[in-house]
């Protein structure tokens, strides 16, 4: 097996799922204002900036700028916590939890398409793959977080 030529080949088909079709979107709402939408529909409780900025791997100065914006459209709302004042505590409004759910529903059903597109037996291996390599990114950012700190 040729690994550089297979890597390369995978960068390069890579490239072009994310540039079209629903990885377009999934890419989309992977980072900035759907990502931060994401994390606190998932949250059974408001979340600080500093939480937010840990799950998305993101300066608290990029979280100020996000959550600005989302506030300036009515999806999240920004409170001092009662019970700590020096903390604010970000919120999911009702019109960010429509939103959320929206983009949420319009992805899967673009999905949806591909997989019958691809068939059961594909659309099974597909899932069972990207499983796969998921497990694998995620340890290998664990291990280089765990290793010595600094650019990578």
């Amino acid at each position: 097996m040729d690994c550089d030529l297979l890597a390369e080949m995978l960068v390069d088909q890579t490239e072009l799922l994310f540039r079209h079709g629903p990885h377009k979107q999934i890419g989309k709402s992977a980072r900035g204002e759907c990502f931060v939408l994401r994390c606190l529909a998932r949250s059974p409780a408001p979340l600080l900036p500093s939480d937010l900025s840990e799950q998305i791997h993101a300066s608290t100065a990029r979280i100020a700028v996000v959550l600005n914006r989302l506030e300036r459209k009515g999806f999240v709302s920004r409170a001092i916590d009662t019970a700590d004042r020096r903390r604010i505590l970000v919120t999911l409004t009702e019109a960010g939890r429509e939103y959320t759910e929206t983009v949420r529903a319009q992805l899967c059903e673009n999905m949806k398409c591909l997989l019958e597109e691809l068939g059961e037996q594909d659309a099974q291996e597909y899932l069972r793959i990207t499983k796969r390599i998921l497990r694998i990114t995620q340890s290998s950012v664990n291990k280089a977080r765990h290793s010595v700190r600094g650019d990578w």
